[in-house]
C-alpha cells in the first residue's frame, strides 16, 4: 500500500537539502518526461506546496488523481490543501474520506478528518475519526488530547476527563495543552475549584498557549485573554485559517504574569471576557494587565463592564428608532416572597423574567401572573433575576423574526435571521431546517440586509454600536410594525458559528465576519506602530 503524503513536507525537506526549491521543481518536471505517473505528478504537487504555490500544487494533485483515482498520497495531500489553504473544507472531506477508504490504517487521515468535522460541528463523525486516531496511536498524548477535548465540547465529562488525564500521564513534561483542556472540561463538569488548579498547573509550565499562523509568515501576533469560569466571547471561527499568530492566556486573579515577555510577543490584545454580570473582579484584573501591557485592546474591560442587560437598557433607551425593554434587577428571594416586591408593580402583564448572567434563552420565561412568577423563581431562589417588559414584535404574517448583526471595527454585518412561531426565537428552535421559504428569506436578508433594514434602521444600529463602544459585538433585534428596531441583546457574548453545512447560503456572511475581524486587528496593529 502506498504511503500517504504529508502536505508537501517531504519535498520541502528535499528542497532544503538541495539548497534550491526551483531545482526541486525542475527535477520533478524533468521526471515527468520519463514517468508520467500519478506518483510523479504528486511529487511535483508537493514541490509546489513546499514553496506555497497552492494553485499549482492543487493542479498537480488533481492530475495525479486523473491518472490514478485511488492514489492515496494525492487524495490525502489534496484534501489537506483544500482544508488548510483553499477554505474548501466540504470538498476536502470527499478526498480525505476517499483516502481513508484506500488507506484505513493511516493515522493522519483520521486526525485531519476529526479536525474538519469538529469545525463543522458534526460531533458523531468527529468522535469516530478521533477514536480511530487514538486506536492507531494509543500511546500518543496528542491523540488523547484531541479526543478528550472533543468529548468535553460534547459535554461528555467523564470521557473527556479520562482521556485528558491519560494524556498528562503519557507526557507530563509537555502537558500544557492537556492541562488547559482538562481545566476547561472540569469547568463544564461544574468543578471550578479543580479547574482553577489545572489552569494554575498548566500556567506553571507555560503561561501562554501559542498557535501559529496558517500561512508562510505571520503578519502580526494576537493575544486572546479569557476568564476561566466566566462568560467569554466564542472565538473559534473568528481566528480559524488565520494569517497571524494567536496566543491564548487564561486570566487568573492570583497569578503573576511576566509583562515584558508577553509584550515582546504580542501586537494586539483581544479581551474575550464578555459577560458583565458577576465578572467585576476578573474584569478589573484584566484592566490592570492591559494597562501594564500598553498594547491596543479589542473590547476593553471597562467597556465590557457597562454591557449588563440593565445598563444596556438604560443606555439605549433614548436612541431614535430603538425600542428596548426596561430591565430591572431583583433577587430570587424577593420574587419568592409572599408579598410581591415593588419591582413587580412596575410591569404590566405579561412581562418577562430571566436569571441574570445567562444567555441563549436559558431560564427565561413570559410571566402572566404572580403565581407563575413565584413558581419560576422557586426553581432557583438563590439566583439574581431580571424583570423586563414584553415587547410584541410579531410580524403581520403571524411569525416572529429575530435578526443578528455583528459590529466589527465600525462595520455592521448581517449574520442570520431566525423565523419562528413563538416569541422566544433562536435559530436552533425554529423549523427553518425544513422550511424552504424561511431559508429563502434568510438568504435574501444576508445578501442584501439594506433591503430589510433601510437607512433609518441602519442609522439606529450604528447609533447603538457607537453608544456601546465595543470593537466587536453582536446585536439581536427585530423590526416592529412601525419600523422600529426592537433590541433584545447587544453585547460581545454572541457566537459566530463556522458550521454552515445545514444552511450553506450562510457561508459568505460567516466568512465576511471572519475577514472583517482580521482586518480590524490588522488596522489596530498598524495604527499602533511607530
Amino acid at each position: 500500500m502506498p504511503k500517504l503524503g504529508c502536505g508537501g513536507e517531504v519535498c520541502r525537506m528535499v528542497s532544503e537539502q538541495s539548497g534550491s526549491t526551483s531545482a526541486t521543481i525542475d527535477h520533478c518536471l524533468a521526471a515527468l518526461h520519463q514517468d508520467n505517473s500519478a506518483e510523479a505528478h504528486h511529487q511535483l504537487g508537493s514541490a509546489y506546496a513546499a514553496i506555497y504555490n497552492f494553485d499549482a500544487a492543487e493542479a498537480s494533485y488533481r492530475t495525479a488523481l486523473k491518472i490514478n483515482p485511488d492514489f492515496a498520497p494525492a487524495l490525502y495531500d489534496l484534501g489537506v490543501l483544500l482544508h488548510y489553504h483553499g477554505d474548501r473544507s466540504f470538498e476536502a472531506v470527499r478526498f480525505l474520506e476517499w483516502a481513508r477508504a484506500v488507506a484505513p490504517d493511516h493515522i493522519e487521515v483520521h486526525r485531519v478528518l476529526g479536525s474538519i468535522f469538529r469545525n463543522f460541528g458534526v460531533l458523531p463523525k468527529a468522535l469516530e475519526s478521533y477514536k480511530a486516531y487514538v486506536k492507531c496511536l494509543p500511546q500518543s498524548a496528542h491523540a488523547h488530547v484531541k479526543l478528550g477535548a472533543l468529548y468535553s465540547e460534547g459535554w461528555m465529562h467523564d470521557e473527556a476527563i479520562a482521556h485528558l488525564r491519560e494524556a498528562i500521564r503519557l507526557d507530563t513534561t509537555n502537558s500544557t495543552k492537556a492541562r488547559f483542556e482538562l481545566a476547561d472540561a472540569l469547568l463544564r463538569a461544574k468543578k471550578p475549584d479543580f479547574a482553577r488548579k489545572q489552569y494554575a498547573d498548566a500556567m506553571a509550565h507555560q503561561t501562554v498557549a501559542t498557535f501559529k499562523a496558517r500561512s508562510a509568515a505571520a503578519r502580526f501576533s494576537v493575544l486572546l485573554i479569557l476568564g476561566p469560569g466566566y462568560v467569554n466571547t466564542p472565538y473559534g471561527h473568528l481566528v480559524a485559517g488565520r494569517d497571524y499568530d494567536v496566543h491564548i492566556l487564561p486570566l487568573l486573579e492570583s497569578l503573576y504574569y511576566d509583562i515584558p515577555a508577553i509584550r515582546a510577543r504580542v501586537d494586539v490584545v483581544v479581551n474575550l471576557i464578555s459577560g458583565a454580570e458577576r465578572s467585576e473582579n476578573i474584569l478589573l484584573t484584566a484592566a490592570v494587565l492591559f494597562k501594564h501591557l500598553g498594547l491596543p485592546v479589542v473590547n476593553h474591560p471597562q467597556r465590557i463592564s457597562m454591557t449588563d442587560r440593565a445598563t444596556i437598557a438604560q443606555r439605549l433607551a433614548h436612541i431614535p428608532g430603538c425600542r428596548i425593554a426596561r430591565c430591572i434587577p431583583v433577587s430570587g428571594a424577593a420574587l419568592c416572597s409572599d408579598v410581591p416586591t415593588s419591582e413587580v408593580g412596575m410591569f404590566n402583564m405579561p412581562f418577562l423574567a430571566r436569571v441574570s448572567g445567562l444567555h441563549g434563552g436559558d431560564q427565561f420565561e413570559k410571566i402572566a401572573s404572580i403565581t407563575e412568577l413565584r413558581e419560576f423563581a422557586a426553581k432557583r431562589p438563590e439566583a439574581d433575576y431580571y424583570l423586563m417588559d414584553y415587547l410584541d414584535y410579531q410580524s403581520s404574517d403571524g411569525h416572529y423574526r429575530k435578526y443578528r448583526f455583528f459590529c466589527i471595527g465600525g462595520q455592521i454585518l448581517p449574520y442570520h435571521l431566525a423565523i419562528g412561531d413563538q416569541w422566544k426565537v433562536h435559530h436552533f428552535n425554529t423549523d427553518m431546517i425544513n422550511t424552504v421559504w424561511m431559508q429563502q428569506e434568510e438568504k435574501a436578508f444576508l445578501m442584501n440586509a439594506g433591503a430589510v433594514f433601510g437607512p433609518a434602521q441602519m442609522a439606529t444600529l450604528d447609533a447603538i454600536t457607537k453608544t456601546i463602544g465595543l470593537e466587536f459585538m453582536g446585536i439581536d433585534c427585530a423590526l416592529d410594525r412601525e419600523g422600529n428596531v426592537v433590541v433584545f441583546e447587544a453585547n460581545a457574548t454572541m457566537l459566530v458559528n463556522g458550521n454552515t453545512s445545514d444552511f450553506p447560503y450562510k457561508a459568505p456572511s460567516v466568512k465576511a465576519i471572519k475577514i472583517a475581524f482580521g482586518a480590524m486587528l490588522s488596522r489596530m496593529v498598524k495604527s499602533a506602530s511607530p
